[in-house]
């Protein structure tokens, strides 16, 4: 099978395995398509494929072009603006060799390099993110009178959080970007899920009994993460 093949322009990459039965495609980070095929099929119907979503390949490579431009230009500097708790801080310099942080600014030390500073940023939602969600999860499962095992923070980039069968919560440190009221929406699906691990009509009836406007925060969160995939918080 050869390695590549073109469709629309794009040199597709082919990824061929022995487990798959049927062909999936997907655009690479670094904006190349790519076919998830299986091991033996004839290169003409893995093309056949393919040309059937020649025009799902132009869109979405046009959107992975904007992203990796947008993320390529993405800086951050001292006086420059940060989402935090649906409001923003400003990054600040103060004389300390160490992080800080109130309801106005990110306070960083002196002189730092812009990767150096984009790490200290990211150290600061980290700290803000355990200390917020971990008091409201005790919160709200107390309210609805469930214990979950633990609550972790993470830096996942496919997902605001998750509820493992053994009733752990991960949540993104991204999280802390959000309104307070949506990381609410955020922690209650998940602490739902301990009830009912699906995403069924229970499930949602169990997440609108206890937050109303959940369908309000779905679609702000889904404009935020938007937003944030256009940034390098990598």
């Amino acid at each position: 099978m050869v390695d590549t093949i073109n469709i629309a322009g794009f040199e597709c990459r082919l990824k061929p395995s022995a487990r798959r039965r049927t062909v999936c495609i997907r655009i690479a980070d670094d904006g190349v398509p790519e076919l998830l095929v299986p091991a033996l099929m004839p290169e003409s119907e893995v093309r056949s494929v393919a040309e059937k979503y020649r025009d799902w390949i132009i869109v979405h490579c046009d959107k992975r072009r904007e992203v990796n431009a947008s993320r390529a230009a993405f800086t951050l500097s001292v006086g420059d603006k940060v989402r935090c708790l649906g409001g923003v801080r400003t990054i600040t310099e103060h004389s300390n060799s160490t992080v800080g942080y109130d309801e106005t600014a990110f306070y960083l030390p002196r002189g730092l390099d812009s990767e150096r500073l984009r790490r200290a940023v990211i150290q600061i939602y980290k700290l803000l993110a355990k200390n917020h969600i971990t008091q409201r999860v005790s919160e709200l499962a107390e309210q609805m009178k469930l214990e979950p095992m633990s609550v972790k923070i993470n830096a996942a980039r496919s997902h605001w959080a998750t509820c493992s069968k053994r009733d752990t919560l991960n949540f993104t440190w991204y999280s802390i970007m959000a309104d307070p009221r949506a990381i609410d929406y955020i922690i209650i699906h998940e602490l739902c899920h301990m009830w009912e691990f699906n995403h069924s009509a229970r499930f949602w009836a169990l997440v609108g009994r206890w937050c109303p406007e959940y369908q309000y925060w779905k679609q702000y969160l889904n404009n935020l993460w938007h937003e944030i995939q256009l940034e390098n918080w990598d």
